[in-house]
């Protein structure tokens, strides 16, 4: 009770329907964006937008990215490590993929 509308009223034409949502929807995945990966083996892993593919490709019918980003960051190195350990430490490991 207290409803302004009656009880069998229809929603506006412009309302209805998921098209009027896809229509508004604007692009906000550009390349050279940071981005954090949600899923996957590099969850929680920050990257940059390479290459954005809105239409898809041949291969992946869908809208999807191309992405970089670090998988392992250089550690700690101190004063008293070899050489040998010290550029084993100093690697960075890179990582590339196609996310949604």
């Amino acid at each position: 009770f207290g409803s302004s509308q009656a009880e069998g009223s229809v929603r506006p034409r412009a309302l209805a329907g998921p098209r009027c949502s896809e229509a508004a929807m604007g692009k906000f995945i550009k390349a050279g964006r940071v981005v954090v990966l949600l899923q996957g083996r590099y969850a929680g892993k920050k990257a940059i937008v390479v290459k954005v593919f809105d239409d898809g490709s041949r291969a992946r019918p869908f809208g999807h990215c191309l992405v970089a980003g670090v998988d392992k960051a250089p550690l700690k190195v101190t004063k008293r490590m070899s050489k040998k350990k010290i550029t084993k430490r100093q690697r960075v490991k890179p990582f590339v993929k196609y996310a949604n």
